[in-house]
């Protein structure tokens, strides 16, 4: 991340982009990607130039950990990058099934009429499994989500984390090592 945050802000010196705000999302009790001091050094680099820069850390309930730059280029282009790892990536990929199951929002548009078969097999069970949770069931099912985002970054910092165990009543089919698996085989069927 010193490497991105060091490269960001040279950009922002030499004029090759500004960088209008910065948000570095984070679960309570998480490790964020774009520390205090990460946002300390672009609000420094974009205040050299004359610009302001908004820049905050922001808990989220769900343990969502990302970092948000948002960018504007001398052509006036305008632009988002996501900064997340490749386990939180996972974790984040995976959690979209249930989400999308809670909001009914509906998958078929997503892939070619020859392979909506294919992925209706893998996501009506899982999709029925996450729709049938109670209210109560879908807090509890959120907070292990949750737990996972925390671990996944964690590993990725190189840290140990303690497994995270599928809460009692809540679907085998839900393990979010399921759902990764899921999401791979889904990958393959776009």
């Amino acid at each position: 991340m010193n490497t991105l945050v060091d490269n960001l802000d040279a950009a922002i010196r030499n004029g090759d982009l500004e960088v209008t705000r910065v948000n570095s999302l984070v679960g309570k009790d998480g490790t964020p990607y774009l520390t205090k001091g990460y946002l300390a050094q672009l609000k420094d680099a974009a205040a050299s130039v004359g610009k302001t820069m908004d820049a905050q850390m922001v808990e989220y309930d769900s343990g969502y950990t990302a970092g948000m730059v948002y960018v504007k280029y001398p052509s006036g282009v305008r632009g988002e990058m996501q900064l997340m790892g490749p386990k939180v990536l996972a974790v984040a990929d995976a959690e979209h099934i249930p989400y999308d199951a809670f909001l009914n929002k509906p998958y078929a548009g997503a892939f070619p009429p020859e392979t909506l078969p294919q992925a209706s097999a893998i996501l009506d069970p899982l999709r029925n499994s996450a729709q049938n949770l109670s209210k109560a069931d879908q807090q509890v099912y959120r907070d292990y989500l949750k737990d996972h985002y925390t671990n996944a970054r964690r590993i990725e910092s190189g840290e140990v984390a303690p497994p995270v165990t599928l809460p009692r009543g809540i679907p085998e089919n839900l393990t979010v090592e399921n759902l990764v698996k899921a999401n791979k085989e889904l990958k393959l069927l776009k």
